[in-house]
C-alpha cells in the first residue's frame, strides 16, 4: 500500500488474483481510508480501466467505494 500524489491524497494497492498477476488499485481522495484497507477483508466497487503511463499500458482498477466484507 502506498501514499502518492503531491499531497499524499491517492492509495496505490495490489490485487492479488489466483493464479495471475495482481491488478494495481488506485483509489484518489481517500488517503484517510488507507489503514482500514490493512486491517480487514473489504469489498471494493470500482472500474477496470486502461492506464497509460510514461509509454507504457497496463490494466488497473479504479477504486470508487469500499465497505467492510461481508
Amino acid at each position: 500500500l502506498q501514499l502518492l500524489g503531491a499531497a499524499g491524497r491517492m492509495v496505490r494497492f495490489r490485487l492479488p488474483r489466483p493464479g495471475r498477476p495482481a491488478l494495481e488499485a488506485v483509489w484518489w481522495d481517500k488517503a484517510d481510508l488507507a489503514e482500514a484497507l490493512t486491517r480487514q477483508p473489504v469489498d471494493l466497487l470500482g472500474t477496470l480501466a486502461t492506464d497509460r503511463y510514461n509509454g507504457r499500458t497496463k490494466l488497473q482498477f479504479k477504486v470508487r467505494d469500499a465497505r467492510p466484507a461481508r
